[in-house]
């Protein structure tokens, strides 16, 4: 309040000197105030940390560190976020000894007050050395710093970035601080060549070209921003007309400037740059997340130029890039990208604060080049060959609120790296209702000034975060409980072992309030290894090593870059937790210049100190192991290409979760000609035909009976079963039609059956099935009714443009080759039983009858046992409701009864279920208009909140805008408050798990359900295939799949990278990593078959509107 009074009574000043003097005489009064009302605030807290039972963080008092750096904020009609857009990001934090007296120190950057450098004087115990230790360069807005040795003197300096809006380049330029080695600096950026003068976000110091010496990466953003409408600022992008990032060699000891030689010419707003080897060849890369529209960059570092390869290398991003960091978080020994958004976890903050998300601006962006984006943090998992799968919603980090900060790091030395994020926008500019009422002053054309339009706006504190990582690619959130959890804006973080514990503090800078200082209080409960590393000549602290440890239970990894999360930089000490580990195996140091020093059998709980110039050398020993598969070019076809017909499902069904028109291809294998060679079908979608491939004997294909499928190119193959349904010795075609594209019972929604002739020539059967004008998927054989032939069961896919309503499914009888409608008679539960994706007929209770199970999207795993001349539904376990997309049988345990396996949607999603809380979808004409509407909702709490925002809703049900005239309304109702009595009318599905699992049979037909591993979870599974593929003798899978066509709200689910699970024979699956596997279908693959070509089994996969894929196995 001190703080504000004092602003508004300096107001009209607008001067830069009485500017920084106000500022800084505010600073004086306020760190007083703070320091008193802050004592008396964490005395509890202290007390509580210091407990034995206690969090695992104590937050310090500044009475016990003497720490008083607050980055407080002046606003006022001239200082204001209006001005300068980036008024509320904060500044940084850098940690480093300075002195080299073995204790960290801490620099703190300010905005409109000055910077501060904290000396360690040891017992977490700090003295403000700023006014004797640093004499110029105070001015300006301070943004990023970072320590490095830039000189190679053996001595930290401290690299500050400048940005604002204020004064000219003698305020924007930025500043080195070269440390004299007696606790004083010197500025000389001039003088090396790094006074960059751009508006600067953060540096980064490494050895790119691994000549010794550190070089720098500088992230800017254009001064134009606030300047100029943002559409202006696109148009010089477009023309290429505006630098941002600027990239400096550093040559004898002085920086050159040779960012169009290195290739880095951009143009964006970046916020976050991590550096890390990310493709393990020996070069650091860059990784820089951006602002606004224009999307990441990812720079592959070859020694002499940057190659930017994000679209290459992901399949999304996150949408405001805001902090990153690289490290090995799940300790496979390759690198992964964490990478913050403001994407809000309260389901009423995040329908308050929503963007707009139309599609058209969603493509645009696309279009543009500016690749899929999406609102929330992304955690990008290495799939160890430079690619990367998006995981951050499985982690369970995806939505943290307005984030700045990130940091990797092992807290509770588990041996597993944790999370830190720091969150915080002093004001909710980004609330709808705010917007709203802005922008109805400016049309009533009433005078506000600034104070008056930023009181409209919600002013609201969340707390920072914590993730411990739990193993097996999840985080569970331990803010609470580790005791992160006071409210703050916050912004820079960084990590450094403050008190030689061997754990990990951390250091935070806030906004408006007093720097955090939090005490680790692991204090050796587990154990550790600290390694401080000395390197060459020029590059002492040996920037750019990579640490491998390794224990009885593994390894991990760490790469020494300093520069991590948001404005700020952490130790230049590495630091390994080790749980119960009592000894390490190994210690593998790779230097900069990629020579390695091992050294074994290291003792835990240490300080171990490795100096390059003392060092051995030696050739590290890597494992050889051949891969399990081997891709290869696609042998049907090298020229063929599954082409998807255009169709928009959202401009029918708004609500509609994901898209249901592009669902193949399918594919069918058989030897149709009775050569003793495989041959193969693919379906076609709509406006294209389906493609029948004959097997030549020198083990290339032909393409036959194209006339035949051409006439049927106008319905959509979404299933394709070849069987023999005339009983003559051959192998007939059914092919199921489906898709979205059509109306409710349209003709080409018909099934065909076509017939083979024994020479692999077709025929389409008119009138062998009955009229069936359903979008079908699922096809499945068997004689069920005993007489001797393959009768049919066919499962209804959906019900175009009314889903989820369940459409019709079949049970067809063969009767010498024509087929009759059956359903009804052997059991009515088969008739509109639900979206059916899978089913298998098999005997599970070991009566000798052929039975059938079936799951489906919205539906349970159902059992229907035969009774002879009837199907009996059995009870559906509640838990086992999900978003079901494929199901296969087999003897998972050995025990001599049919078990199942059955792709979901998986836990990479936004949408999150229990048996208690389930995941929910109604179907009904809620707005009385004729048409079908769709709503989702999921749980927050105990209250059931509808899951998209009162913009795209309002658009199917024009009502809500109504019902709802705020978006405050719409955000604190539930779903009885926005439809009612209609709920009670409307179609209710819901699904309760959402993993992909396996359900094993107790020989009876009961059967219990079990999950995958999480690596089989990262994305839905539409194909398998199940054999033994290590030879052990244990059923092992292999699975696909991948669904780019979720709407704009929802990240689409691109994870997928095929998976190789293999088994035990006990029911336990444990998943091969990629390059074990050497299996990648990291694609929208939507089938899976194994054909023999030759004396080869190759497996096909079939990719949406892509070219085939195809691998064989290397051990047979």
């Amino acid at each position: 309040m001190f703080n504000k009074i004092l602003s508004l009574y300096f107001c009209n000043i607008d001067t830069k000197i009485n500017y920084l003097k106000v500022n800084k005489f505010i600073y004086l009064i306020s760190s007083i105030l703070m320091l008193i009302f802050y004592s008396c605030s964490t005395k509890e807290e202290n007390t509580k940390a210091n407990s034995e039972n206690g969090p695992l963080f104590s937050l310090l008092s500044p009475k016990k560190t003497n720490v008083t750096f607050s980055n407080n904020l002046t606003e006022d009609n001239i200082n204001n976020s209006f001005k300068y857009e980036y008024f509320y990001n904060g500044g940084g934090v850098s940690l480093g000894d300075i002195n080299n007296d073995g204790l960290t120190d801490i620099y703190f950057t300010g905005n409109m007050v000055s910077d501060k450098l904290y000396l360690n004087k040891g017992n977490l115990e700090f003295e403000d050395i700023t006014s004797t230790a640093i004499k110029t360069g105070t001015e300006g807005w301070h943004s990023g710093t970072t320590m490095a040795d830039v000189n190679g003197d053996g001595f930290l300096d401290i690299y500050v970035c400048r940005a604002g809006y204020l004064g000219g380049n003698e305020l924007k330029s930025n500043l080195l601080y070269i440390n004299n080695g007696d606790l004083t600096f010197t500025e000389k950026a001039q003088e090396y060549g790094l006074a960059d003068t751009l508006l600067s976000t953060q540096a980064s110091f490494f050895d790119y070209d691994l000549d010794g010496d550190l070089d720098m990466y500088l992230l800017n953003f254009p001064d134009k921003l606030f300047n100029m409408p943002l559409k202006e600022y696109y148009q010089l992008f477009k023309e290429g007309k505006n630098q941002s990032d600027h990239f400096y060699r550093n040559d004898n000891g002085k920086f050159t400037d040779i960012s169009y030689q290195a290739r880095i010419s951009n143009h964006a707003f970046g916020l976050g740059v991590s550096v890390g080897d990310l493709n393990d060849d020996g070069y650091p890369d860059v990784y820089v997340s951006n602002d606004y529209e224009v999307r990441d960059y990812m720079f592959m570092n070859n020694g002499k130029i940057f190659n930017e390869e994000l679209q290459h290398r992901t399949k999304h991003i996150s949408n405001f890039g805001m902090g990153t960091d690289i490290a090995d978080f799940n300790n496979d020994g390759d690198m992964d990208i964490i990478e913050m958004d403001m994407a809000y976890p309260s389901h009423i903050r995040s329908k308050r604060n929503m963007a707009s998300m139309s599609s058209e601006k969603f493509w645009k962006t696309v279009q543009n080049g500016n690749y899929f984006q999406y609102m929330v943090n992304t955690l990008q998992m290495n799939n160890g060959n430079g690619t990367f799968s998006e995981v951050g919603q499985l982690a369970g980090i995806a939505k943290t609120d307005w984030s700045w900060g990130v940091l990797f790091s092992d807290f509770d030395n588990d041996g597993l790296k944790d999370i830190v994020i720091t969150n915080g926008y002093k004001r909710d500019l980004m609330d709808r209702d705010f917007q709203t009422a802005f922008k109805n002053k400016r049309e009533e054309k009433k005078k506000m000034n600034v104070s008056e339009v930023l009181n409209l706006a919600p002013v609201t504190k969340v707390s920072n975060y914590v993730f411990k990582n739990k193993g097996d690619l999840v985080f569970d959130n331990h803010t609470e409980k580790w005791g992160f959890d006071k409210k703050v804006n916050s912004n820079g973080v960084a990590y450094a072992d403050l008190d030689n514990d061997g754990d990990m503090d951390i250091v935070i800078n806030n906004l408006d309030e007093v720097a955090f200082i939090y005490e680790n209080q692991t204090n050796r409960k587990q154990n550790y290894l600290a390694i401080q590393l000395q390197g060459n000549r020029q590059n002492k602290f040996a920037i750019g090593t990579k640490v491998t440890l390794h224990t009885a239970e593994g390894k991990q990894v760490q790469e020494l870059f300093l520069t991590r999360g948001f404005q700020s930089s952490v130790g230049t000490k590495l630091n390994f937790g080790l749980g119960n580990n009592k000894q390490i195996d190994k210690v593998e140091v790779r230097w900069p210049d990629r020579k390695t020093t091992i050294i074994e059998h290291v003792s835990v709980n240490q300080l171990l100190k490795i100096d390059y110039t003392k060092s051995e050398f030696t050739n590290p020993i890597t494992e050889q192991k051949s891969p399990l598969f081997w891709a290869i070019e696609n042998p049907i076809d090298s020229g063929f290409r599954h082409l998807e017909n255009r169709f928009n499902d959202f401009d029918r069904e708004i609500l509609l979760p994901h898209i249901l028109s592009r669902q193949g291809p399918c594919m069918a294998v058989a030897d149709v000609n009775n050569d003793g060679l495989e041959d193969i079908y693919i379906g076609g979608a709509k406006e294209s035909n389906g493609s029948l491939y004959i097997q030549l004997s020198n083990g290339k294909f032909s393409l036959t009976n194209k006339t035949v499928f051409a006439k049927d190119k106008l319905s959509e193959d979404l299933g394709a079963l070849f069987f023999d349904a005339d009983a003559d010795g051959d192998m007939d075609l059914y092919v199921a039609s489906g898709g979205n594209d059509y109306s409710e019972r349209h003709k080409y929604f018909q099934d065909r059956l076509y017939i083979n002739n024994g020479k692999g020539d077709f025929k389409k059967s008119i009138g062998a099935l009955p009229k069936m004008i359903t979008s079908t998927k699922i096809v499945k054989t068997a004689d069920f009714d005993g007489d001797g032939d393959l009768d049919l069961f066919v499962g209804g896919r959906l019900v175009a443009g009314k889903y989820p309503t369940a459409p019709r499914s079949y049970l067809l009888e063969n009767n010498n080759g024509k087929f009759k409608d059956v359903t009804e008679k052997y059991s009515r539960d088969l008739l509109k039983l639900g979206m059916v994706t899978g089913a298998e007929f098999n005997d599970v209770n070991g009566d000798g009858k052929i039975d059938l199970t079936i799951v489906g999207e919205w539906m349970g795993f159902t059992t229907f046992l035969n009774k002879g001349k009837s199907f009996e539904k059995q009870e559906v376990k509640q838990e086992t409701e999900g978003l079901w997309f494929s199901l296969l049988a087999t003897d998972i345990d050995k025990d001599g009864d049919m078990d199942f396996i059955a792709g979901n949607l998986g836990a990479n999603s936004k949408f999150k279920a229990s048996n208690e809380k389930p995941f929910n979808v109604y179907g009904n004409d809620f707005d009385s208009n004729g048409s079908f509407d769709i709503v989702l909702s999921a749980y927050e709490g105990e209250t059931n909140y509808p899951v998209r925002g009162r913009e795209c809703t309002s658009q199917q049900m024009p009502f809500i805008t109504e019902k709802c005239p705020t978006y405050k309304e719409f955000a604190e109702a539930d779903m009885n408050d926005l439809y009612g009595k209609n709920l009670d009318d409307a179609l209710h599905l819901t699904a309760r798990n959402l993993y992909s699992s396996i359900f094993i049979n107790d020989g009876k037909g009961k059967f219990e359900m079990k999950h995958l591993p999480n690596s089989a979870q990262i994305s839905p599974i539409l194909d398998m295939i199940i054999e033994d593929v290590n030879n052990d003798g244990n059923l092992d899978v292999i699975a696909v799949g991948n669904m780019y066509g979720a709407e704009v709200e929802t990240v689409r689910y691109d994870a997928g990278r095929g998976i190789c699970l293999l088994g035990n024979g006990k029911g336990d699956f444990t998943a091969l990593s990629p390059n074990k596997a050497g299996f990648m279908a990291w694609d929208n693959a939507k089938a899976l078959k194994k054909i023999k070509v030759g004396n080869k089994y190759v497996y096909l996969i079939g990719i949406n509107n892509r070219k085939l894929k195809a691998f064989i196995r290397s051990n047979k």
